[in-house]
């Protein structure tokens, strides 16, 4: 058996409820087989998927899996969802709109993404821009990052 943590969906539209609500309780039934513990609740409206859906015991990677499923299912869905951290794995971190497209990310136990300074400067690289010095620096790790990295390249 794999790893496993609790899981959350926020879902906040969708255009084809009835799509939504079948595949989240195939997919719910289907986890809950792999765990004794495994139990499911939504909030407000068990009649809707519209709410938030709680899952405990879920693979670690679920959100990955079921976020492509819920697109393929309603592709106007809005929708955020995540599996919490466990044991040395942070949380993983999917959302997706419309008209945004997909976020993914890291992620604690409440869903907010988690920027290493590692990561952090990969972005900033990416987009082209440079990278902050002094307190913001400072605040961020990035001095102790540059510094170590040599040490770890020399391991």
């Amino acid at each position: 058996m794999s790893d496993r943590s609790y899981f959350q969906l926020r879902i906040f539209e969708v255009s084809d409820g009835a799509s939504v609500l079948s595949l989240l309780e195939e997919e719910l039934e289907r986890e809950a087989v792999y765990s004794e513990s495994a139990k499911a609740f939504v909030e407000p409206d068990p009649a809707s998927p519209i709410g938030k859906w709680v899952a405990e015991e879920m693979s670690l990677g679920y959100y990955e899996e079921i976020a492509d499923q819920l697109i393929d299912a309603d592709p106007n869905i809005v929708f955020e969802c995540w599996n919490d951290p466990k044991y040395e794995w942070l949380g993983g971190y999917a959302a997706y709109t419309p008209d945004l497209g997909w976020f993914r990310h890291d992620c604690d136990s409440e869903g907010n993404p988690v920027f290493t300074a590692q990561a952090y400067k990969a972005i900033l690289a990416e987009v082209g821009l440079e990278l902050p010095s002094g307190p913001i620096a400072t605040k961020l790790g990035i001095p102790w990052e540059d510094k170590f990295q040599s040490y770890r390249e020399n391991r």
